[in-house]
């Protein structure tokens, strides 16, 4: 799992054709232009931008963006049980969101050691969590982007988590890994 072509042209030079080699598309790294995302420029993003808008004129002064810390720990992880909820109400559970969860409580649990790197940030409407992001600095002025989990019933809270992470934790950064 998660090897590269260079690899498997290896492998396949050593073993031939001993293994079955299957790209996963959905374990695939995405990269994208982390100015785009910050900005949402240009006609790809004309979706994206209205969504963000919908959110922004929806939810003006009842929404808060920040950094989130311990005390914050247990609105995500309610955050986490709802979402859950949510895909397996309708069907749309998806595999490893056990082994998400247990990645996100080994953060949780080692925040003291990586809270240098690593940025939890999340938006608060009406005083609860809805949507939340881990991120840290990669080699190469990339910044990855570990989990985004947001209330899929509030319109362009996706789009918003990721900008306003960006826009305020990470705005020099020129690629971003999802």
């Amino acid at each position: 799992r998660g090897i590269t072509e260079e690899v498997v042209d290896y492998l396949k030079e050593q073993y031939g054709d001993r293994f079955e080699y299957v790209a996963e598309r959905d374990i695939f790294d995405y990269v994208y232009d982390g100015e785009i995302l910050r900005t949402l420029k240009g006609r790809k993003n004309s979706k994206k931008r209205n969504h963000i808008n919908y959110f922004l004129s929806e939810y003006e002064g009842r929404f808060e963006y920040r950094l989130l810390g311990k005390a914050d720990f247990d609105d995500c992880r309610q955050l986490l049980d709802d979402w859950t909820v949510n895909k397996e109400e309708n069907n749309n559970i998806e595999e490893g969101v056990d082994d998400e969860r247990l990645g996100i409580e080994k953060l949780f649990a080692h925040y003291d050691e990586v809270c240098d790197r690593l940025k939890i940030a999340g938006i608060y409407i009406d005083g609860k969590l809805e949507a939340f992001i881990i991120g840290s600095p990669l080699k190469h002025n990339t910044i990855q982007i570990h989990v985004e989990k947001a209330n899929k019933e509030i319109r362009g809270l996706y789009v918003a988590i990721c900008k306003f992470f960006l826009e305020n934790n990470f705005p020099d950064y020129e690629f971003v890994n999802r």
